[in-house]
């Protein structure tokens, strides 16, 4: 399969080195049955910030494989084969046939997180919390930088607003129970600014938002901004999961 260079809108040439590998890598232990490989989130919205943000890739096949095959995937694209710049990559992988039509129950083959610390590699989509995966296919139609294979917005089908709108719920509360912080405020102005705008926004401008809002409409002083992406420590496996050693 041919590969054109990775054209980003991110400046970092540590990101944007590491995910030319990475396509080359997805290729060689894919072969033919990859039909994309895309980074999305900041890198492709071009707010990626070294040392803060994470790196997130999905990744398209023709049919479902075995778990042999994506162990393979596993070896080669963990940052332990190949170190991740980021605080880590997020890499989650479909079947054509489960993102032409994304859903509530989205179905999906691996859902890899992988840096420094941090090891995951599920296969089980009802262990996982499903609005990631429909938020992460939303965005990608709409923001998506391709590493192999074609664009990821001509394979993902249209996601439909009151999905994303439940999904966006699912998420606020989510947070609500496991991270009742800054995260919270950032996923609710996420939800909020969609809600009103049908615009996706980085976590930096989802603060800055709530940020501006908080002082308007309370008379309050703004907070200082924390960082805005997880420390990385463990696996943020998107929701509930299981953590699956490497071999």
């Amino acid at each position: 399969m041919g590969r054109s260079p990775v054209v980003t809108p991110s400046t970092d040439p540590d990101a944007t080195a590491y995910l030319e590998e990475l396509g080359t890598r997805l290729e060689e232990s894919l072969g033919e049955r990859l039909m994309c490989a895309a980074a999305i989130g900041s890198y492709a919205m071009g707010t990626y910030e070294p040392g803060r943000s994470d790196l997130d890739v999905i990744v398209i096949v023709d049919k479902p494989l075995t778990v042999s095959d994506w162990d393979a995937v596993v070896d080669t694209c963990s940052h332990e084969a190949l170190r991740c710049p980021a605080t880590k990559l997020e890499l989650v992988a479909y079947t054509r046939p489960q993102v032409a039509s994304p859903r509530r129950a989205q179905r999906w083959e691996l859902n890899l997180n992988t840096g420094k610390g941090i090891r995951h590699a599920g296969h089980d989509p009802m262990a996982e919390s499903w609005h990631w995966f429909v938020l992460d296919l939303a965005v990608a139609r709409r923001f998506s930088v391709t590493l192999a294979g074609d664009p990821a917005s001509e394979l993902i089908g249209e996601v439909d607003d009151e999905l994303i709108k439940d999904a966006h719920s699912a998420n606020v509360q989510w947070h609500a129970v496991h991270h009742p912080d800054h995260r919270l405020m950032i996923a609710s102005a996420r939800a909020a600014i969609w809600r009103d705008k049908r615009a996706w926004v980085s976590k930096r401008e989802a603060w800055a938002w709530a940020r501006e809002k908080t002082d308007k409409h309370l008379g309050v002083a703004p907070p200082p901004p924390p960082p805005v992406t997880d420390a990385p420590v463990e696996a943020k496996a998107k929701g509930r999961t299981k953590v699956r050693p490497w071999r």
